[in-house]
């Protein structure tokens, strides 16, 4: 619940979207910011689900934030080795 409202993750998706499809029409702008945002809810509804049945002294409970960190990370790397090559 607290990344679906996070003014960034939805700037973010708008500058995505207006670079993909810079004629697309309001309605089909609206169709992908919905969907968007229920794909996000989904995903961490599920995420959350899956991480519930895990004990909390858990090995993958210690190791998920690093790996999400580590491919948080190289996308950005990624993005802005794009942006400047």
């Amino acid at each position: 619940m607290l990344t679906l409202p996070n003014p960034a993750a939805l700037a973010a998706w708008v500058a995505v979207a207006a670079a993909l499809l810079p004629g697309a029409a309001i309605t089909e702008a609206l169709v992908l910011a919905a969907g968007v945002g229920l794909g996000s809810a989904a995903w961490f509804t599920l995420l959350a689900r899956w991480l519930s049945r895990v004990p909390r002294d858990h090995r993958v409970v210690r190791i998920l934030p690093r790996v999400a960190l580590v491919g948080l990370v190289g996308i950005a790397v990624f993005g802005v080795v794009r942006t400047i090559v």
